[in-house]
């Protein structure tokens, strides 16, 4: 099985921003854009609010098996990625496919369900920034 994912960071209202003063955004960005460079197909995606606020950071991993066409595993929300180790752990997992059985330890304790209705559905979900032309993609 191949693993690839699709990471949703959001930098919405609240993610992202000043109202978590001691999160380095820049850090944490540069580092979620070079685990996924590391693991083609997986893309970052920059979108607007996925909500909930109360939560900030808020980062959705769509977890893809390629080794069947149009298979998907699902998807895993994380909340609170703010500082360094939560961070690390999560370029650590997108490195290795991010597959949801795989999920270190330290982020276990981040994961939340979406299902209360706090959550944007992914029709309504807003990239803030374009995606890169598929026929850029390295494979």
């Amino acid at each position: 099985m191949t693993a690839c994912s699709t990471v949703l960071l959001c930098r919405g209202c609240c993610c992202g921003t000043d109202k978590q003063p001691d999160t380095d955004h820049g850090r944490q960005l540069a580092a979620l854009e070079a685990a996924v460079e590391g693991h083609r197909p997986s893309r970052l995606r920059i979108t607007n609010c996925l909500g909930p606020c109360g939560e900030a950071n808020v980062v959705a991993v769509r977890h893809r098996d390629t080794s069947h066409r149009g298979a998907r595993l699902g998807a895993t929300w994380l909340a609170r990625i703010l500082d360094r180790d939560s961070t690390d752990a999560l370029t650590t997992w997108i490195a290795c496919g991010a597959a949801p059985a795989d999920m270190p330890a330290l982020l276990r304790a981040h994961v939340f369900d979406p299902v209360d209705g706090t959550v944007t559905p992914d029709h309504e979900i807003t990239l803030a920034q374009a995606p890169t032309p598929r026929s850029t993609w390295r494979t």
